[in-house]
């Protein structure tokens, strides 16, 4: 009778051990595929950028939505993937799960396939909800506001989440003549001086001509307040062509609404500065 009463205890301690067990793998599975958004910071209200200077190519930083811009790409013609890391995980998985399929349809062990193990997993990582909209060969030239010289480029176009306004703002593309990397560098640099002013921080004194791009020698410009950064780079890795790259954002970790926030006026810039929302790039 002991026995008996014994093994039931037993079991029944079993199940409910089976049961934590269940409901922590089940916490588990859902903790790693809910939404964890990083740590936003307050701007720093007191230091704002100009007023109405948060636009690149006709999209404004910290205001549009993922809807907007997926109208203004429409409009441009211009394509774009996700590349953060929840979208490659998925698009992994969805392989993976294809490849599996077709194993299976051939009567092979569906296990075998490179990367099965990964089906049902979930990194930390992938819990971030941003979007990184990569646009590659978009063509400078065609980008609203613009007088960029002949060549294709990769727009890059960040939000925090689906539910956040656009955060990051840049489009990064190569020339290989030095005198259109000169003229291309002092034009972005010079519509951005009229638009926010002198720069917070430089790298390199002014080129003088094209020459000086010189392999491994970063040429920058920034632009940093509260609510708002901005900045300008050259680059001439190895004997490959000059990178340049015109950025605007809302600095991180603030958070991505701050140009539209209340507070004090905004900081001044050079009293030549234009409030139009031209783009950046010559």
């Amino acid at each position: 009778m002991l026995v008996k009463r014994f093994l039931k205890m037993m079991l029944a301690a079993l199940g409910m051990l089976a049961a934590c067990a269940g409901a922590v793998r089940g916490y588990m599975v859902w903790d790693r595929s809910r939404d964890k958004l990083p740590e936003f910071r307050a701007p720093d209200l007191t230091h704002r950028a100009p007023t109405g200077e948060n636009a690149l190519y006709g999209i404004n930083v910290g205001v549009d939505s993922r809807a907007s811009i997926g109208e203004w790409l429409s409009r441009q013609h211009i394509s774009c993937r996700d590349t953060s890391m929840r979208a490659l995980m998925v698009a992994k998985r969805d392989q993976i799960a294809g490849d599996m399929a077709r194993a299976k349809s051939r009567g092979e062990d569906p296990d075998i396939v490179s990367g099965a193990s990964m089906l049902n997993y979930r990194s930390k990582s992938e819990q971030n909800p941003q979007l990184r909209l990569s646009c590659e060969g978009v063509a400078g030239a065609a980008l609203p506001g613009t007088s960029a010289p002949t060549g294709m480029g990769r727009l890059l176009i960040i939000l925090d989440s689906v539910e956040h306004p656009v955060r990051h703002v840049s489009y990064a593309y190569h020339l290989a003549d030095n005198d259109q990397v000169l003229a291309a560098w002092n034009q972005s640099v010079q519509k951005m001086m009229r638009r926010l002013g002198s720069p917070t921080s430089v790298v390199a004194s002014d080129p003088l001509s094209g020459d000086d791009f010189q392999p491994g020698r970063l040429f920058k410009r920034e632009w940093l307040f509260g609510d708002l950064r901005a900045e300008v780079t050259a680059l001439r890795i190895g004997r490959r062509p000059v990178g340049l790259r015109e950025t605007i954002e809302v600095p991180w970790p603030v958070q991505s609404d701050a140009p539209t926030l209340l507070s004090q006026p905004a900081a001044s810039a050079r009293q030549d500065v234009h409030r139009d929302n031209i783009g950046l790039l010559p």
